[in-house]
């Protein structure tokens, strides 16, 4: 079993098309849908409802946006009670811009004993497309400078969240730290949970991954120059965890 877990606020403009593309994937493995809407003052909530009888999905409601975070924990929370042996968790966000056919390959190198796969931009295969130039620009120079300030093998792009885990390290990550899993609130809480499977002593592969900015439709939430400064504060509160492994 796939779990797939959809972090997601105010996405009624991307959401439909996203479920669309499950539908048509034929996925040859089962799999279930974890949607935490996070306060969405639009029609998210019920967008995903509505899918419920052509798609295997559960909707999690927050009665007020709480970020990131919060969504993520909330699902990790809910997962961690249904999660079995040999099950994989697939963080994939809610605006359609991670195309779905990279789960085959994430699934394949967890399978072959990788803890974490990321999809990757950075690797032969992927890319970016409809990404301004600075965003792009800010968005690898930021993933330089954290390959630099905490190395992890075989990883190139710590900011991605469309990311594979096993059952393995997430039993590890709740024995380590419990329900403090996360503690950010915002986009940081992305790389907070990459950082905390190092830590947790996780082994780590990447997959491409060919964004599609170009297909989406909302605007995006990210201040991506608040959320370079929070990466690098995250790395300061965790440092002495990583300095005492």
């Amino acid at each position: 079993m796939i779990y797939f877990l959809l972090a997601a606020y105010n996405e009624e403009s991307d959401l439909p098309r996203l479920f669309e593309e499950f539908i048509t994937a034929g996925f040859n493995f089962p799999y279930h849908i974890i949607v935490v809407d996070d306060g969405s003052t639009d029609n998210t909530a019920a967008i995903a409802e509505g899918y419920k009888n052509r798609l295997p999905v559960s909707v999690l409601r927050h009665n007020q946006n709480r970020g990131l975070g919060k969504a993520l924990g909330t699902g990790l929370h809910e997962i961690s009670g249904r999660i079995k042996a040999g099950d994989i968790l697939v963080t994939i966000d809610a605006d359609g811009t991670h195309p779905l056919d990279t789960v085959y390959e994430i699934k394949k190198k967890i399978e072959s004993g990788a803890d974490v796969v990321v999809a990757s931009r950075f690797i032969r295969g992927g890319g970016e497309n409809g990404v301004s130039v600075l965003r792009r620009s800010l968005s690898h120079t930021a993933n330089f400078g954290l390959r630099i300030l905490w190395p992890i093998k075989n990883i190139r792009d710590y900011s991605s969240g469309f990311r594979g885990y096993s059952n393995v390290i997430l039993s590890r990550l709740n024995d380590v730290f419990g329900s403090g899993i996360i503690r950010e609130n915002g986009f940081a809480a992305t790389l907070e949970l990459l950082l905390k499977a190092d830590i947790a002593g996780a082994a780590f592969d990447e997959a491409a991954l060919k964004l599609r900015y170009d297909a989406k439709k909302g605007r995006s939430k990210m201040k991506i120059i608040k959320t370079i400064l929070d990466y690098f504060r995250l790395i300061v509160r965790l440092w002495p965890l990583k300095a005492g492994k």
